[in-house]
């Protein structure tokens, strides 16, 4: 009897290596993990993080104090786009906002005569530098570009159809502004 116990035992700590090893290392660098979960649903900045929805608000408060645009309808739709509820993807809403907003940044820039790089991480300040845009509308930018990021990185359910509208909203606020800059002789 002890010998048929004692001849089990290496089959059953084989077949266990491989799971306590897994186990093992999630424990070890749970820290870590925990930190990159965190850093999909929200983007760090130099004085603090945006999650989505707040980065929404901030952005709202934003526009109000620049522009004195007045807060969005609250009837904005609850619901997803009708006829394809299944298709519709709030994330591709987002970066159809923000394509419209990089491209009359693009236009903007070289209407004056600037170089027209890829890198758009900057494009607020680049534009505020060369005074083709006000410092506020240059902050408002960057947020925009900012919370697209966490939009496009942060994977399924970071962001939600009425989060998309508002920022879709946003971002038509945002071109039309670029847009009057773009017609100002």
């Amino acid at each position: 009897m002890v010998d048929k116990i004692l001849e089990l035992i290496p089959p059953t700590v084989a077949s266990l290596a491989w799971p306590v090893t897994a186990i093992v290392i999630v424990c070890l660098v749970r820290r870590q993990l925990q930190e990159l979960i965190s850093r999909l649903e929200k983007a760090e900045r130099r004085f603090g993080s945006l999650i989505f929805p707040n980065a929404i608000a901030d952005i709202k408060a934003d526009l109000v104090t620049v522009e004195g645009v007045p807060t969005p309808d609250p009837s904005l739709e609850e619901t997803e786009k009708p006829e394809a509820k299944d298709l519709y993807a709030p994330v591709a809403e987002v970066m159809s906002a923000w394509a419209d907003v990089e491209k009359l940044c693009q236009q903007l820039l070289a209407k004056n005569g600037h170089h027209v790089s890829g890198a758009y991480r900057d494009l607020g300040s680049r534009l505020e530098r060369n005074r083709l845009i006000d410092h506020g509308h240059a902050a408002i930018l960057d947020k925009l570009r900012q919370v697209r990021n966490i939009a496009v990185h942060g994977g399924p359910g970071t962001v939600g159809a009425r989060e998309a509208q508002e920022y879709s909203m946003l971002a038509s606020h945002m071109t039309a502004y670029l847009y009057r800059q773009l017609t100002v002789e």
